[in-house]
């Protein structure tokens, strides 16, 4: 049986609470400013998102069994005789799809949300630890994350064709691990991995398309730049 590490996590609602807090605070802070600004934020409108995103792996190491056809290597009824694999425990890329809708809140203030899919090629494959084969004749083991879905939430405030506000955002990432044998993948495992962050975003309007880029913190350290077409 593949194995890997197990951590206890928070509430749902112990995690979003801070994210939605960070957002209320700014709202609160920037509102007084918000009428004496000399930016003219566009009327609500739908968006279209492309962009790149990183995201880092909670869980990203997996021991793992040998296939029960793999019989013949040593040690392979013993628990993680094939070996681990990591995903990786830096920042893994993504390219992110997706669309939304922006509404205004003043002449200087907005509001918006996103959703989309994730879409990356974040793999970690290696000989089975008991296999001195040749690599043309052994075989291997995998761990994967290549598709996601993304949702974000943030509030704006333009002065010009600038923006500053703040993002909370949340990601699910498919997390697969198994054998790699003679080329062809059997997972053995399926796992989803959520993650709450949140942090500051910058943008910049280039008529009815916008630049935004955002730093977050949180389960995992984000980063992300995205083109948006106004719909």
């Amino acid at each position: 049986m593949n194995t890997r590490k197990i951590r206890k996590h928070k509430p749902l609602r112990a995690r979003i609470a801070p994210l939605t807090a960070c957002i209320f605070f700014l709202a609160m802070f920037l509102s007084p400013f918000a009428t004496t600004a000399n930016a003219q934020v566009a009327e609500s409108h739908f968006r279209a998102v492309i962009g790149y995103k990183t995201l880092t792996l909670t869980d990203h190491s997996f021991r793992h069994d040998t296939h029960p056809d793999d019989s013949f290597l040593p040690d392979a009824a013993v628990p993680g005789s094939a070996g681990t694999t990591d995903i990786g425990s830096g920042l893994l890329s993504f390219l992110a799809l997706g669309g939304g809708y922006q509404t205004r809140l003043s002449k200087s203030m907005s509001f918006n949300i996103d959703a989309g899919c994730l879409f990356g090629g974040n793999r970690s494959r290696r000989q089975n630890a008991n296999d001195i084969r040749p690599p043309e004749e052994a075989v291997f083991v995998y761990s994967e994350t290549k598709f996601g879905a993304f949702a974000s939430m943030r509030i704006s405030y333009y002065m010009g064709e600038f923006s500053l506000g703040a993002e909370a955002q949340y990601a699910a990432l498919m997390v697969d691990a198994g054998w790699d044998r003679y080329g062809s993948d059997e997972r053995q495992s399926r796992t989803c991995e959520h993650q709450f962050s949140a942090g500051p975003k910058v943008g910049y309007d280039i008529g009815p398309l916008a630049l935004e880029g955002t730093f977050q913190f949180g389960q995992s350290v984000a980063f992300g730049l995205q083109l948006v077409w106004k719909i």
